[in-house]
């Protein structure tokens, strides 16, 4: 689901984004890994707005708000 959100670049997981020594120095920094285009960016953006507009309008008929 998050590819799709993400402009539909599907990235490898991770937990680590990068490691810092004691004094606050990256020590060591990890880029996000491209796998796949799940979905175009065009797609993408349509889902974006079509979740948004649920949330701030929800998804009830005016007919049955109470």
């Amino acid at each position: 689901m998050c590819s799709v959100i993400n402009g539909g670049s599907y990235y490898q997981p991770h937990l680590v984004s990068e490691i810092k020594d004691s004094s606050g120095s990256t020590v060591k920094k990890f880029d996000p890994i491209f796998m796949k285009q799940t979905v175009s960016s065009e797609i993408s953006a349509d889902i974006r707005s079509y979740m948004q507009a649920s949330v701030q309008e929800g998804t009830r008929s005016e007919e049955r708000r109470v």
